[in-house]
């Protein structure tokens, strides 16, 4: 019993390093609006609610994606990279348990300002400097 005691600690404290290299924020690149990102967190979502995407067009003009109601939504985007100014947000219909998280998300995303990496993701963020968004992708 004592050795593994003594083998438990020393496993955990030879995989802390590891865990905190997977924490590190990845390079805010352009290469990283070709994905489509899941908004995990934004002002007003509840923990349970289903999550809104976003994706930006080839042409960085336009950016769309399905709202928590799985509907489509889309704006105009200006984007000097990492900076961007988001306007003219529509959506299509929209009529679910979620309908309340997709009418604050669509409000606020003329609020970005730019985007930042964070070791839980890609952000985009206020004037201020404050997280408006938090995106993760699978890939």
């Amino acid at each position: 019993m004592k050795l593994k005691l003594i083998t438990l600690p020393s496993v955990i404290a030879c995989l802390l390093p590891f865990q905190a290299l997977a924490q590190t924020p990845v390079p805010l690149e352009p290469s990283l609006l070709q994905w489509t990102w899941s908004v995990v967190e934004f002002p007003g979502k509840s923990p349970d609610s289903a999550v809104p995407t976003i994706r930006i067009d080839d042409e960085h003009e336009t950016l769309t994606g399905k709202t928590a109601c799985n509907t489509d939504w889309w704006a105009d985007v200006e984007l000097d990279f990492p900076k961007l100014k988001i306007s003219n947000v529509q959506a299509t219909a929209y009529e679910c348990a979620d309908a309340r998280e997709v009418s604050k998300f669509l409000n606020i995303l003329e609020e970005a300002d730019r985007f930042r990496t964070a070791p839980d993701g890609l952000e985009i963020v206020r004037r201020d400097g404050s997280r408006l968004l938090l995106m993760v992708t699978g890939g």
